[in-house]
C-alpha cells in the first residue's frame, strides 16, 4: 500500500507543478486520471480488507462521480460555460479525493 501512495503522490503533485504552465498540467490530468482508475482497481482487488466503513462512503463518492465526469463530457460540449469546470476543476478534486483514500488507508495498513 506504501508504493500505492507514493506513486499516488508522486503524480498528483506533478501534475499540480504542471498546472502551473496551464497546458501541461491539463495533460498530466489525463495521465493521473488514468494511474488512478489503475490504482483503485489495484486497491480494491488486493486491499479490499482495508476499506472500512469510514472510507466506503469517499470510495463511492469517488467510483459515482469519476462516471458521471465521463457521461457528462459530452453533454457539457454544449454548454461551454462548464465545459473548463467538468473538464478540469472536478477531475482534479476527484484526484484529491482518491489521494485522500489512498493516504488514509496507507496510514490503516501501519
Amino acid at each position: 500500500m506504501k508504493i500505492i501512495k507514493s506513486i499516488n503522490v508522486l503524480i498528483f503533485s506533478i501534475t499540480l507543478v504542471l498546472y502551473l504552465t496551464i497546458f501541461y498540467g491539463m495533460i498530466a490530468q489525463f495521465f493521473l486520471g488514468i494511474i488512478q482508475i489503475i490504482l483503485s482497481i489495484i486497491i480494491y482487488k488486493k486491499h479490499r480488507a482495508l476499506i472500512d466503513s469510514y472510507i466506503k462512503p469517499f470510495c463511492l463518492t469517488y467510483v459515482f462521480l469519476s462516471i458521471s465526469v465521463f457521461i457528462a463530457l459530452p453533454l457539457c460540449k454544449v454548454l461551454e460555460s462548464i465545459f473548463i469546470i467538468v473538464l478540469f476543476v472536478i477531475p482534479m478534486c476527484l484526484a484529491g479525493l482518491h489521494l485522500y483514500i489512498t493516504i488514509y488507508l496507507s496510514k490503516k495498513e501501519n
